[in-house]
């Protein structure tokens, strides 16, 4: 007996809306990731550049996994009762489809988020063994080399651009509701100063916990 083909549920416009500022945001951090590794990788040593060059390759594969789910597991799904915004949604995925592609081909980011950078560095299929240990972080198809990650940042920001361009009503309409909901940063930051006194006196107390295994 063949299944039956789900169908996609009507979304309302708010859930339409919420989808879009999440893609055009996940973009947003993008461009700021890479303005700021450009501009330290051109002042450190090689070493410290493959240092940060990791950091923000993990990160960057992190917003990739979201930016892709956001696509396939809400954007794509919604069923939208107005068919202007429906045809819409068909004509961006027909736009990036050939960014899609490629990211697709990188088949192995989802495992590489859930089982190295969201899960302790352990592969829950394997009983939970440590793919630092097991030789299993190397055998993922990711973008690796730097012409990867440099490839995928312009992937990514060009899918964010092409969608606040596109849907530029809806997200400008997302951007209105955030800022009415932004509250004052000043009033709940704490003090530097007060931070700083907190930290040091947390680390006074390690190294004093410390020096009572050393005596």
């Amino acid at each position: 007996m063949r299944k039956r083909k789900k169908k996609n549920v009507v979304i309302d416009r708010a859930k339409y809306i919420e989808s879009v500022y999440h893609i055009v945001y996940y973009g947003n951090l993008i461009d700021g990731i890479w303005k700021t590794f450009r501009s330290i990788a051109e002042n450190i040593s090689d070493e410290d550049a493959l240092n940060v060059r990791l950091s923000v390759q993990w990160h960057v594969l992190i917003i990739a996994n979201s930016l892709m789910d956001e696509l396939n597991n809400y954007l794509f799904k919604y069923n939208l009762a107005d068919a202007n915004e429906e045809n819409k949604i068909l004509r961006f995925k027909h736009i990036i489809e050939p960014i899609l592609v490629e990211m697709n081909s990188w088949h192995d980011l989802r495992n590489f988020r859930n089982r190295v950078l969201a899960h302790n560095f352990r592969n829950k299929e394997l009983n939970f063994k440590s793919v630092l240990l097991n030789g299993e972080l190397h055998q993922y198809v990711i973008p690796n080399q730097i012409h990867e990650l440099i490839a995928i940042f312009k992937y990514l920001s060009s899918i964010s651009k092409i969608a606040s361009q596109l849907f530029v009503d809806e997200y400008n309409e997302a951007t209105r509701i955030v800022e009415s909901l932004e509250i004052n940063e000043k009033e709940k930051m704490p003090l530097t100063g007060e931070i700083f006194e907190k930290v040091d006196a947390i680390l006074f107390d390690v190294n004093r916990r410390i020096s009572e295994y050393s005596t």
